[in-house]
């Protein structure tokens, strides 16, 4: 048998790696209720739906064990001779944890009327301790349907608001991974709420199939098949007390689609749907501000009016005022749509096998608020739509317990399971008018451009005439027809004509008075807010998958219970993005570029009728073709133009029919590093790539005209992990101990040497060259160390070393600041010793010899926690782990990062070469039951975080420095954790809990030095309070609930129960206010566009915001419903009607979740009132005006908390 497992799992070790999803276990003693003696040999039979899924019978201790387990709720019978039967019901197995189950049975020879079917409840020392689980059943009865809503209610885990992200323990908000039937999620994590079986949340002492997370873990479990049919519909809305509009309609349906000869259930299903409307997902608690709509129509269609006296034009919005704004409870065009869906299959393919299949699908469609966009221009919201989908194939297989009680003394409950699972998570942006129609974003019309020729009197040395000469072209009668893409827009260009009554004579004069070209928009209003007809200048797309086979093996080996399990994973993402406003602009630039001189090599002399030289002398356009650009030759082909034509083309008189994104070389696209594009796995005009693409080809692959290619593969990076854990029990100790191994690979190109973009070379290589008169290194420089030299071309002496980033001088002495080496230069600037000085040139000179392969990062995490009851009242608790999480941003290769950072120095480039996060987690803890319905929970934790991803600045690098990312900073973690958990007591069910605790560190994002690299100060980290720093946490979970029948103890009001299983929710949190940085100086903070710079007042984070306060609730009353059975024979059919009010924030508490560092106010930067602000005031178009829209727009919506939210929904089963 043992030979048969080792077999079974090393062929699951070769293709296939653990699983997540793993089932749970049923363990017990079964004793005599009256004498305690345990009775060995008794049957245990688990049911599920009152059919038999498993069963085993009692060692000569009465002990047994039972699994694997599928999640979910059973009953168990424990039986055997001259013993009453005892029933169980509503027995809770929880994936990859233990359910405790001891039966006392009664002698058939006592008296007993029926038999007493025992409710399983879940007791309240757990002995084995991962993580807290929630069912179905208990997540109905919360007001909170949102995944980390629900997750923030236990210990340990902040969130800022309702639907926000979670930091659980002093981690990172991208910290914590979610799994849904072992599937790691990617994107969307909501699925129909009647669709999950169970909720487990693990903050610490993560077990070791578990890894990829250094915050927690989220787990659901999905309802599975029934027995019989099944079903439910469920219906809510909030817009019977709000404008919010947020609307659900639900269905859920389960049942057999097989059975055997014997009527045992053989392949079954369970499905579930969820459609959302919402007209306002995220409400504004201070509602937001809208101009009437009568006058937004006028803004929209006369944007300007004269400027008076000198010409030109002003912008009607800005001459705005309070009395001409309204503000409304919903944010405007931000509606969105989801569509839910869930499926499981289950196949019991034989007594021991089980083939399970299903997955989710997501879908969403909606617009994105713009704030900048609220007051004139909501229209352009941009709208996104989302596709996630995931699907999921598991086999698991059983052994039967050998006979042989030797064997049986070895190894017993043996069994693995195989899953192979893909996922996709799509997301597009876009116009919702234009779509994928890039050229109608940024047009305004036609524009011709009747043009004559320039003269000047000279003589052509040519021709040897004297006369008129050409000179130029030039612009002397502009028409404009108008478009109707972008009609707003349309109408700043269109009324601008108007005001001159059509009198213009050159594009580029109306352009600088205020008329829109093609791929123009309006500019903004005082910087504040952007205007009527500003086009979304924006169409992107991600398609994101994974695959995923994973599988492990399960044995229990005397007293040891034994888990192996691996995982393999290839992610594969792609992108596409363009700025097709800016297309217009691109195009006008590269058309006709190359005919802007005259031939003056060639006149044409003008005669008169009978061939006489009549004084002018005229030139054609000079073809230079060098200068001309591939998107001018694909045009001018396009329009039945010869390549060498030499008609000077018009791009602002085409039309978007007329244009074409392929026209476009990709080089052209780049535009030496103002790209107009951005993309991985697409080419650089948006068509997906066939598979991968070889990284040395992107300097030097052509297409068939000569092009470079520019190809950029899609991200690819490998994910392997495998693991082993090992449950015992030594004495009165339970342990739990397991190892991990992770290992990573980026499949990706990085950087040789992030100091220097072009080969070096080394300290040895000049050894061995002989050359700038060093005969020996310094004693501690290496043989591989980088060598500076005083100039690029000429060098003639060392001035310095480097190692990594540690840099030494001539000598061989460190040095903290290279800055020396630099000044030793003839042109001080940082010179390393170059392979090839004189080809120096990024955009030219680049080459795949400045990469290598990313090298793969393999972290050991060992696991270690144990259980120690004290009694069966009272157990001590810890663990000790260690946690890596691959980065999952910031590292994805961009090799046009380096092409032209050159040109785009400012711009932050991700790091390919980023290693995983590391964090180390103990936890010690005691529980003790108060009573029989009660326990107290006392926990302290601590936790170090190392390697954490943050901004830096690479000085001292050669072309130039940047600014990218690096695994530099860490923290720290201190807290001590109170929870009481009070079983139902009469009508009343409670979880309290509090969280102390103390979150430092030197960044609390990957961007929070951000500002200092790019000033280019040194790399410093300093402990302080991290941004979700919340020192005390309060959350209660109240539940006052009546029962039925004879347990109804509520008021009876004419002989009817009115609140017969009826009941009432409340969740209650409390929380002080989170770190924020004080500044000494004002600022303009509600203007965008304008570069100012905060001065430090106290210590970063060295403030705090108020304590924030907030109350959910639901109430809900469940009917039970008859009819029908009245015919003789007839079965009465059932089902239940719940009855429920969703009110999240009851009491409408205007929680403040972000100030003004100057004031520490949400609704006031202290600009206004400042003398700075006084000089501007009286500069602008209208002072008042400016005064009213800059007093709006600094009260923002994202200060607060959300406001109440109210909904009435029905949920029937059938």
């Amino acid at each position: 048998m043992l030979r048969k497992l080792l077999t079974v799992l090393f062929i699951g070790t070769l293709f296939a790696a653990f699983g997540q999803q793993r089932p749970g276990e049923l363990r017990g003693q079964v004793t005599d209720k009256q004498t305690g003696d345990p009775v060995p040999l008794a049957n245990v039979v688990v049911k599920l739906n009152g059919e038999p899924v498993d069963g085993t019978t009692t060692d000569y201790d009465g002990r047994y064990v039972i699994k694997p387990l599928d999640p979910g709720r059973y009953e168990v019978e424990i039986s055997f001779i001259g013993y009453r039967t005892q029933p169980f019901s509503g027995v809770i197995i929880s994936p990859n944890k233990t359910t405790t189950l001891n039966g006392g049975l009664t002698e058939e020879n006592e008296v007993l009327i029926g038999v007493e079917v025992i409710a399983y409840t879940i007791p309240l020392i757990d002995p084995d301790k991962q993580g807290k689980t929630s069912t179905g059943d208990d997540i109905q009865k919360l007001p909170q349907r949102d995944v980390n809503s629900i997750a923030s209610t236990y210990a340990g885990i902040y969130q800022q608001d309702d639907g926000s992200g979670i930091n659980v323990r002093g981690s990172r908000s991208d910290a914590t991974d979610v799994y849904i039937d072992g599937i790691k999620v990617r994107g969307a994590t909501t699925i129909p709420q009647t669709a999950i079986d169970q909720l487990t949340i693990i903050t610490g002492g993560l077990p070791a199939q578990y890894g990829d997370a250094t915050g927690g873990i989220i787990s659901m479990t999905t309802r599975g098949p029934s027995n019989k049919y099944l079903g439910g519909l469920e219906v809510n809305t909030s817009s019977i007390f709000d404008e919010y509009d947020q609307s659900l309609l639900g269905f859920n349906l389960s049942g057999p689609l097989a059975r055997r000869s014997d009527g045992s259930p053989l392949f079954g299903f369970f499905i579930a749907g969820e459609y959302q409307y919402q007209r306002d997902p995220s409400p504004s608690a201070i509602g937001t501000w809208k101009v009437n709509d009568d006058l937004l129509y006028s803004l929209e269609q006369q944007p300007y009016r004269p400027a008076g006296f000198g010409g030109g034009v002003l912008r009607n919005s800005e001459f705005l005022r309070m009395s001409d704004l309204e503000n409304i409870d919903w944010k405007q065009n931000n509606q969105r749509q989801d569509l839910r869906f869930s499926a499981k299959f289950d196949l019991k393919t034989s007594k021991t096998t089980n083939l399970k299949f299903g997955g989710t699908f997501n879908w969403a469609k909606g617009q994105t608020w713009q704030y900048n966009y609220s007051l004139l221009n909501p229209v352009n919201n941009p709208e996104f739509r989302n596709r996630d989908w995931r699907v999921f194939a598991r086999f698991l297989q059983r052994f039967v317990d050998s006979a042989d009680e030797s064997a049986a003394n070895n190894v017993k409950n043996a069994f693995y399971s195989l899953q192979v699972d893909y996922s996709e998570a799509y997301r597009l942006t876009q116009d919702d008018s234009h779509y994928e129609n890039l050229w109608d974003y940024g047009y305004i019309g036609k524009f011709d451009r009747l043009q004559a020729p320039t003269f000047t009197y000279g003589l052509d040395t040519v021709s040897g005439l004297t006369g008129w000469l050409q000179t130029n072209i030039v612009d002397t009668l502009v028409t404009f027809e108008p478009g109707d893409k972008n009609p707003n827009a349309t109408n700043y260009t269109e009324q601008y004509w108007d005001f001159v009554n059509g009198d213009v004579n050159s594009i580029f004069d109306a352009q600088g008075q205020g008329a829109l070209l093609n791929g123009q928009r309006p500019p903004s209003n005082y910087s504040l807010w952007f205007n009527t007809g500003r086009q979304w200048n924006g169409y992107n797309f991600t398609d994101n998958n994974q695959f995923r086979v994973v599988g492990s093996g399960s044995a229990d080996i005397k007293n040891h219970s034994i888990i192996v399990g691996f995982e393999y994973e290839q992610r594969v993402d792609r992108f596409w993005s363009v700025a097709p406003v800016n297309l217009w602009v691109l195009a006008r630039q590269l058309t006709s570029s190359h005919l802007l001189e005259l031939d003056f090599n060639n006149p044409i002399v003008g005669t008169d009728a009978n061939g006489n030289f009549n004084d002018t002398i005229t030139y054609n356009r000079l073809y230079n073709g060098a200068a001309q650009s591939y998107f001018d030759q694909q045009l001018r082909q396009s329009l039945g133009y010869a390549i060498d034509d030499v008609n000077f083309i018009n791009t602002d008189a085409l039309n978007p029919n007329q244009m074409d994104i392929e026209y476009f070389s990709p080089d052209e696209l780049l535009n030496n590093g103002n790209a107009l594009v951005a993309y991985a796995g697409y080419d650089a005009h948006g068509n997906k790539l066939d598979g991968p693409v070889i990284f040395e080809d992107f300097f030097s692959e052509t297409d068939d005209n000569g092009n470079l290619k520019r190809q950029i593969d899609a991200f690819r990076p490998i994910y392997i992990a495998g693991y082993i854990q090992d449950k015992f029990q030594f004495k009165d100790l339970v342990f739990n101990i397991g190892v991990r191994v992770d290992r990573f690979d980026a499949n990706q190109k990085v950087l040789v040497d992030q100091y220097s973009l072009f080969p070096t070379i080394s300290a040895q290589e000049m050894l061995q060259e002989g050359v700038l008169g060093v005969d020996a290194l310094p004693q501690n420089i290496g043989d591989d160390y980088v060598v500076y030299v005083n100039d690029l071309t000429e060098p003639a002496r060392v001035v310095g070393y480097r190692d990594g980033s540690q840099w030494y001088d001539a000598y061989g002495n460190q040095i903290a600041d290279p800055i020396s080496i630099a000044q030793s230069t003839t042109t001080g600037r940082i010179t390393p010793y170059l392979e090839d000085p004189d080809n120096t040139n990024l955009a030219t000179d680049l080459t795949a010899e400045s990469f290598e392969d990313y090298t793969p990062q393999v972290n050991v995490m060992p696991r270690i926690s144990f259980n120690f009851p004290i009694s069966d009242q009272a157990l001590f608790f810890a663990h000790y782990d260690i946690l890596t999480q691959r980065p999952n941003r910031f590292i994805r290769f961009d090799p046009t990062d380096y092409l032209y950072l050159e040109a785009t120095q400012g711009n932050v480039l991700n790091n390919p070469d980023l290693r995983p996060e590391r964090t180390i987690d103990y936890e010690v803890g005691f529980k003790q039951t108060l009573s029989k319905r009660s326990a107290l929970t006392l926990s302290a934790f601590y936790r170090e975080l190392r390697d954490m991803i943050q901004a830096t600045q690479i000085n001292y690098a050669y072309p130039v420095n940047y600014t990218t990312f690096g695994n530099l900073d860490f923290g720290t973690v201190k807290g001590f954790s109170v929870s009481y958990d009070l079983r139902r007591t009469g009508n009343v069910s409670m979880n309290f809990n509090y969280t102390l605790q103390f979150a430092d560190g030197s960044g609390s994002n990957a961007t929070t030095g951000l500002n200092l690299a790019q000033q280019g100060q040194p790399n410093l980290r300093v402990i302080q309070p991290l941004d979700f720093d919340q020192r005390h946490t309060l959350v209660a979970v109240v539940d006052y609930r009546f029962s039925s029948g004879k347990d109804y103890n509520g008021p009876t009001w004419f002989g009817a129960d009115v609140f017969e299983n009826a009941g009432a929710n409340f969740t209650f949190r409390a929380g002080s206010g989170t770190p924020y940085t004080r500044q000494q100086n004002v600022l303009q903070s509600a203007s965008f566009g304008i570069n100012q710079r905060p001065i430090l007042k106290g210590s970063i984070n060295g403030s705090r915001l108020p304590w924030q306060f907030r109350i959910d609730m639901r109430l809900n009353k469940q009917v039970n419903l008859k009819w029908g059975g009245k015919e003789e024979g007839g079965k009465q059919k059932t089902a239940t009607m719940n009855v429920y009010l969703d009110v999240q924030n009851l009491l409408n508490s205007l929680n403040v979740i972000n100030v003004y560092r100057y004031t520490g106010n949400p609704d006031d930067d202290g600009f206004l009132s400042s003398a700075e602000a006084q000089v501007l005031i009286v500069q602008q178009t209208d002072s008042q005006s400016f005064q009213d829209l800059y007093g709006v727009k600094v009260n923002s919506p994202s200060n607060y908390s959300l406001p109440r939210r109210m909904r009435l929904g029905v949920l029937l089963s059938f």
